[in-house]
């Protein structure tokens, strides 16, 4: 129980900002789907190359999150394949192995 207390301001940013960057996809009228497989893309590839930036400031995650996110999604309303490729690159580009 104890560990969940510690935990549970983590999971409730990452749970909001997760909410925020689908809604943003959704209000540009993106499918589900396509908001799906770029979220989940992007979260797979950076959890196969490790060592993901971190910010210590939740504001400065959040707004680079939301930054990185809505330029997926603009690129994903003119074509949906460019938009994966971007997804993971961006994503290799915010590991520390790049």
């Amino acid at each position: 129980m104890k560990k969940i207390l510690i935990y549970l301001p983590s999971i409730f940013f990452n749970l909001c900002e997760t909410i925020i960057i689908f809604l943003i996809g959704h209000l540009m009228n993106l499918k589900i789907l396509e908001i799906l497989i770029i979220m989940c893309l992007f979260s797979i590839v950076r959890t196969i190359l490790g060592g993901a930036l971190h910010y210590k400031q939740w504001q400065r995650c959040l707004v680079w999150s939301t930054l990185v996110f809505t330029s997926i999604f603009l690129v994903a309303k003119i074509n949906i394949n460019i938009a994966i490729g971007i997804t993971i690159f961006e994503a290799y580009i915010l590991t520390r192995k790049s």
